[in-house]
């Protein structure tokens, strides 16, 4: 009896697991400000309308139909000085990094690092969420929101650059 519970819990994990296949990939870029004297008691929000993420360009391109398409999702991110500036970001506490629902006006998380570790550091990897965007870009475009959390004053006034990549993924 044993045996036949072991084999049938066995199958389901084997079923259950199979992987998803990858249609393709699409890159996005956004660029803010971050002011001297920003403060360290506050959540720091940036938010930028109409940033491009190529979805509809993409599939079209590798001659995917929108409805063959199931979820896309976030896969990696980073949060870097613009320019390459060899700016010390260890002042950043926490990232994240949510796409405006457009109906709801309201913010999903896409990204996040709720601790970024202590130590000198010139661009920052985040952890991506499971959020589906597929229905939240419109016409290839979205409205991203960074919160940023200070353990430091900002050392100076700069640009920052926010590099994501989000995977589209096949129906099973």
């Amino acid at each position: 009896m044993f045996r036949k519970l072991f084999y049938l819990f066995l199958i389901s994990i084997l079923i259950s697991c199979s992987s998803r296949e990858t249609l393709f990939n699409v890159t996005s870029r956004m660029d803010f400000k971050i002011d001297l004297g920003l403060s360290i008691l506050e959540t720091h929000n940036f938010i930028k309308n109409k940033i491009i993420i190529p979805i509809d360009v993409t599939a079209s391109t590798a001659g995917i139909m929108n409805s063959d398409i199931d979820q896309v999702v976030a896969q990696t991110a980073y949060l870097r000085p613009k320019f390459g500036d060899e700016i010390n970001l260890d002042f950043i506490n926490s990232v994240q990094i949510s796409i405006v629902d457009q109906e709801q006006l309201k913010p999903r998380e896409i990204f996040f690092m709720d601790f970024v570790r202590f130590g000198a550091k010139t661009e920052i990897e985040l952890m991506p969420s499971l959020t589906d965007i597929k229905d939240l870009v419109i016409g290839d475009k979205a409205t991203i929101e960074i919160s940023l959390r200070f353990r430091q004053f900002p050392p100076q006034t700069f640009e920052m650059d926010l590099d994501m990549t989000f995977a589209a993924f096949a129906i099973e």
